[in-house]
């Protein structure tokens, strides 16, 4: 008796795989406008979603009961390694600073001393899946960064990255949504109507 792998592959499995990391856009808005590309990233990006959830303890029961959970919180973030050290880049980099002229060759980037507010923008992941003519879109929605402004140099035998994790924030008018939604490509290569046969005389 011979033995064979048991696995989930299927006649659509290649027509649904991710390629590549993405380009990340600030400034998204729809389908049509993808927004600023923040350039090349090297080491992969990450999408993440934490949650917690409350389970109320119920007498008679000896574990969680269908139904007899909710969410308490979410935080949605994207983790980019950008790789392109741009001014826009370095901004984004650091929430708190602003832009400022310096001289004829330099432009300043620094803190004038103002604690709050922070700027917002809506950040995206554009990518491609196999099989699909229009790209998959993961949109996080009032992003701004949350990481510490940390800068390694390496020693010049390494790739340079600016690790920037953008945080998505809750709209005041709609507290409980998540401020993350994904936009999936709902069909394939579109396919030809068959031509009707010409009725024989």
């Amino acid at each position: 008796m011979g033995y064979k792998y048991r696995s989930g592959v299927n006649a659509n499995t290649t027509k649904n795989l991710m390629i590549g990391p993405g380009a990340i856009f600030k400034g998204f808005s729809d389908p049509n406008n993808f927004g600023t590309l923040l350039g090349a990233t090297s080491g992969g990006n990450t999408i993440n979603l934490e949650t917690e959830w409350h389970v109320p303890e119920i007498d008679g029961t000896i574990g969680p009961l269908k139904g007899g959970r909710w969410l308490t919180a979410a935080n949605a973030t994207l983790e980019a390694n950008l790789l392109e050290m741009t001014k826009e880049n370095l901004l984004n980099k650091f929430p708190s600073f602003t832009e400022s002229s310096y001289n004829a060759d330099y432009a300043k980037i620094g803190h004038e001393g103002v604690i709050a507010p922070t700027s917002y923008d809506t950040i995206a992941i554009v990518g491609e899946i196999t099989g699909k003519d229009l790209p998959v879109i993961f949109v996080l929605e009032n992003a701004t960064v949350k990481d510490a402004a940390e800068i390694p140099l390496g020693n010049g035998q390494e790739d340079v990255v600016l690790t920037t994790t953008f945080e998505g924030h809750y709209d005041p008018a709609e507290p409980t949504k998540i401020p993350f939604y994904i936009l999936y490509p709902v069909a394939g290569s579109p396919v030809e109507p068959p031509v009707a046969e010409e009725p024989v005389a």
